[in-house]
């Protein structure tokens, strides 16, 4: 009988769900959930992320100044231990879920050559 991909995709999350990296970000998201202060400071963060963003997807330069304030922003949360394990445990999660797209995309490549 053949494998089911969707019980296989759960199986997938559950493994996830369970791996350190994913523990650790749910308990940075969290943490970061229960302080409005912080919170607010990442939102307002991501705000300016997301806007510089698609402004140079749209083709328009960044002014130096707007580049700057964005890595001054970055920085100082990072310095903060809310934010600061947030931005960690993001990017670690992140990783991994990129990681196994990459897995998964290597394996279904098809050899057509």
């Amino acid at each position: 009988m053949a494998t089911n991909p969707y019980d296989k995709a759960h199986e997938l999350a559950r493994a996830i769900r369970d791996h350190e990296v994913f523990i650790r970000y749910a308990a940075a998201t969290r943490a970061l959930r229960s302080n409005e202060e912080a919170t607010q400071r990442m939102l307002t963060f991501q705000q300016l992320q997301m806007e510089l963003n698609q402004a140079q997807m749209a083709g328009e330069e960044i002014s130096e100044t707007k580049s700057a304030h964005l890595q001054l922003s970055y920085n100082k949360l990072r310095e903060d231990p809310i934010t600061g394990e947030f931005l960690t445990a993001e990017d670690q999660f992140l990783r991994l879920f990129t990681d196994l797209q990459n897995v998964i995309h290597k394996d279904m490549e098809l050899d057509l050559g």
